[in-house]
């Protein structure tokens, strides 16, 4: 019954080891630190107008959000037609 426990879960192990082997990161993309999570880096800048952010790709319109400004006071806010980074404990905008 013991042995009946022990392969399985023997097996399971080598699996997600080796899964984390071939896992090798690709240019233009980059990883967090140990999470396994890959993001795109992202190559256009992004403007705001009257109808909110957005970047040109080609000749369509891509909504996108700019650069999080540094510190863990910035959350992306909603009001109205507007949206940015607000900084919860000063109250304002990130228009830089």
């Amino acid at each position: 019954m013991r042995a009946a426990i022990l392969i399985p879960a023997a097996l399971a192990s080598l699996g997600f080891a080796a899964a984390g082997v071939g896992a090798t990161p690709t240019p233009g993309v980059m990883s967090q630190a140990g999470a396994g999570i890959l993001v795109q880096v992202a190559e256009h800048e992004c403007i705001r107008d009257e109808k909110g952010w957005h970047y040109m790709e080609k000749d369509r319109r891509r909504s996108c959000r700019p650069k999080r400004p540094e510190g863990k006071e910035w959350g992306w806010k909603c009001e109205g037609k507007r949206c940015g980074w607000w900084h919860a404990k000063e109250k304002r905008w990130n228009d830089g």
